[in-house]
């Protein structure tokens, strides 16, 4: 069985691309452990630091399949590392925006009382943005909030929203966005 300890870096993307899962699988396996003492500097919890290792290994996987992966740049190791430093991050930042709305939900007009502030924060353009978003379509009001506000891949949203590929995203976002503009001007 080929492993990547087996095969030199030069033919990592060759390897992965004729192995598959196996290749994830055998990544997994051999960076799983190094990683986490690595990443505990960054989140003390075992359950990020494995999501966030996971998400890198699955990105270093599309990377190469991509042909985006350069072994004369960075080692296998080293990409992985920093993608997976880069979820984790990532998803430390979301954690940290999160608003816990169930009690909230308790109050009778919380909702009501928070767009109230939301509003009163938001200057006159940013105002006019918001009304020109409400105005859109709801494929449309989906992919803005999708890609600008959650930082989903065009990747992502094309698999979330049933897309047959990322090209049909680009130009639907292309043309959402310039419906916006001419909303908004």
């Amino acid at each position: 069985m080929t492993t990547i300890e087996t095969i030199p870096t030069s033919g990592v993307v060759d390897w992965i691309k004729e192995s598959g899962n196996e290749a994830v699988g055998s990544l997994y396996r051999l960076y799983r452990d190094e990683f986490m003492a690595f990443a505990n500097r960054y989140s003390s919890s075992q359950d990020d630091r494995l999501d966030a290792f996971q998400d890198g290994v699955i990105a270093f996987y599309e990377f190469c399949m991509e042909g985006k992966f350069d072994p004369t740049r960075s080692s296998p190791k080293t990409m992985i590392f920093t993608m997976s430093k880069y979820a984790l991050i990532n998803s430390k930042k979301k954690q940290e925006r999160m608003v816990v709305m169930d009690d909230l939900s308790l109050l009778p007009d919380a909702r009501h009382a928070i767009e109230n502030i939301v509003e009163e924060e938001l200057t006159p353009a940013q105002l006019k943005l918001k009304a020109g978003i409400k105005e859109l379509g709801k494929k449309c009001q989906e992919i803005i909030r999708l890609f600008y506000f959650h930082r989903y891949s065009i990747a992502a949203i094309a698999e979330d929203l049933g897309y047959s590929n990322e090209n049909v995203v680009r130009s639907h976002k292309s043309r959402c966005l310039k419906k916006l503009k001419t909303m908004i001007k």
